[in-house]
């Protein structure tokens, strides 16, 4: 399945689209436009925003709360 497709399928079926990433949010959105289709973000972020990148999970947890999803086998204390 291209990206086009998946992107389109998620959108369909009313999935957020989250993109998190160590890059800045300008070079994110400038990579995604080099795709050729306009992918529509519902939420990016960037380690140079204030979240730690890898192997923190800090970007992964902002999607989450800032989605209000409640991330599966999350444990605060580890």
């Amino acid at each position: 399945m291209k990206l086009e497709e998946l992107h389109d399928f998620f959108k369909v079926h009313n999935y957020n689209i989250c993109i998190a990433s160590g890059s800045s949010v300008t070079h994110i959105k400038r990579l995604v436009k080099n795709y050729g289709f306009d992918l529509k973000a519902d939420l990016t972020l960037s380690s140079k925003d204030v979240y730690a990148s890898k192997s923190a999970p800090d970007q992964f947890l902002a999607c989450a709360i800032e989605m209000s999803v409640i991330p599966k086998n999350f444990d605060e204390d580890k």
